[in-house]
C-alpha cells in the first residue's frame, strides 16, 4: 500500500465516499475474551507469524470498505483511548491507517448491528477487534 492509496482511503473513510470505499477490503481480527464474571479458559492463539493473542477464540473477517465504515462506532487513537466516529477527522483516519501499515493493529469498536449480524458478543468488554490489513482491490474498468 503506497502513501497515495493511504491518503485516498483516509479521505474516503472520513467523507464516507462509497465510490472509493467499494474498492477497498479491510481485514479485522475478532478476539473473544469471554465474560469477566465467569471462569474463562483463555489461551495463547497463534494468528500469524508475528501475532499471538490471548483469548478464547479468534477469527479474521474481511469486509469491503463500505461495510467497515458503516459499522465502525469508534477508533483507537492511543492505547485504550478511543474516539467516537462523529468526532473523527481526516488526520485521525490517516493516523489509524499508518498504524495498520506499521503492524501496530489498532483496535476499533463496532456497532451493535454488526455484532448482532456476525454473532459477536454484545458486551464490548468480552471482545477485542483490531484492524489487521487494508488493501485496494483491482477493479475492471
Amino acid at each position: 500500500m503506497d502513501l497515495k492509496n493511504l491518503k485516498e482511503l483516509a479521505n474516503a473513510l472520513h467523507s464516507f465516499d462509497k465510490d472509493v470505499l467499494r474498492n477497498y477490503r479491510i481485514t479485522v481480527g475478532c478476539n473473544f475474551l469471554g465474560p469477566r464474571d465467569a471462569f474463562r479458559e483463555l489461551r495463547l492463539i497463534d494468528v500469524e507469524e508475528n501475532l499471538t493473542i490471548f483469548g478464547i477464540h479468534f477469527f479474521k473477517l474481511t469486509l469491503n470498505g463500505i461495510e467497515f465504515r458503516t459499522h465502525v462506532a469508534g477508533i483507537e487513537l492511543t492505547d485504550n483511548n478511543y474516539l467516537s466516529l462523529d468526532a473523527t477527522d481526516y488526520e485521525d483516519w490517516e493516523n489509524l491507517l499508518k498504524k495498520v501499515l506499521a503492524k501496530k493493529k489498532p483496535r476499533i469498536i463496532l456497532d451493535s448491528d454488526f455484532r448482532n449480524k456476525y454473532g459477536l458478543p454484545t458486551t464490548i468488554a468480552e471482545q477485542e477487534i483490531f484492524i489487521l490489513t487494508f488493501e485496494k482491490v483491482q477493479t475492471e474498468d
